[in-house]
């Protein structure tokens, strides 16, 4: 071979499986840039659970998010800390003793020392690494009470029978709410009033002091909370509804959770 075809050959070789290697990497960096990485409290193992997760890849289909209840705190700890946002869902009652009711304790639900123990310690290295939180039913209970706020032990005995806040079909118990202009939830809604469903028998009693309430129900369950003054602080938002469950059309559904992963997306941005 001609000593001129001899090196463009290789040349051309060269050059080919150069461009393969390049977009082959181009294509594991664009996966790694899409694929964001949810930390869910409970995400299973239970169906009902795995509907969180779901729901966030309705609108985003590249999302991945992990169930920590089935790890140990160490574990979960550690996978929480490689992940971009936390979400706290929904489920039994918290323990009233962590906001000093525990005599009270008779009143609650399934209460669970070992799901509360590694939900207080998520959200607190969630907290503390400045990661978006969002929190749904239990999700935000325990928000507050972590903040050093305290729950209503039981709607029905505590507070006037306006609002039906929990119904045998929970999936067809539903009630209005007001929002509050100025807060973030209005800022992602644009909506003053909305229709919610309900399923609950829980709610905040005292908000903590490092948090404002951003909707109300007409007999004055706060719906929705969020900072106070959000300073240097990562987004957290909760709500007392299960948007998980509405269309996701509904703007109590979408705006929330497009919202949560816009803030998770941003927070990638940042560690990596």
């Amino acid at each position: 071979m001609h000593p001129y075809l001899k090196t463009f050959s290789l040349t051309f070789v060269f050059a080919f499986v150069s461009g393969i290697v390049i977009i082959m990497t181009g294509c594991h960096r664009m996966n790694t840039v899409n694929r964001l990485t949810i930390a869910v409290s409970k995400g299973g193992p239970e169906d009902n659970y795995k509907t969180y997760g779901r729901w966030l890849q309705k609108f985003y289909p590249d999302i991945k998010w992990v169930d920590l209840s089935q790890m140990d705190t160490e574990k979960a700890l550690n996978t929480l800390s490689k992940c971009s946002g936390l979400m706290l869902t929904g489920g039994p009652d918290i323990n009233p003793g962590r906001y000093g009711q525990g005599g009270d304790i008779d009143q609650c639900i399934d209460v669970n020392d070992t799901r509360d123990n590694l939900e207080f310690a998520l959200i607190d290295k969630a907290v503390k690494m400045n990661m978006p939180v969002l929190g749904i039913c239990r999700g935000q209970q325990l928000i507050n009470v972590y903040l050093g706020g305290t729950l209503v032990i039981d709607i029905h005995n505590y507070m006037p029978d306006i609002v039906r806040h929990k119904c045998e079909d929970k999936n067809n118990c539903f009630h209005d709410i007001t929002i509050i202009q100025g807060t973030r939830l209005y800022s992602i809604t644009r909506l003053t009033s909305a229709k919610v469903n309900s399923s609950h028998h829980q709610a905040v009693r005292f908000l903590a002091k490092s948090l404002t309430v951003s909707a109300l129900a007409p007999d004055g369950i706060m719906e929705a909370i969020e900072w106070k003054d959000t300073t240097g602080k990562a987004p957290l938002m909760a709500v007392q509804w299960h948007p998980e469950r509405l269309d996701t059309i509904n703007p109590m559904s979408k705006t929330i959770a497009v919202d949560f992963i816009n803030n998770a997306r941003e927070f990638a941005k940042v560690v990596k």
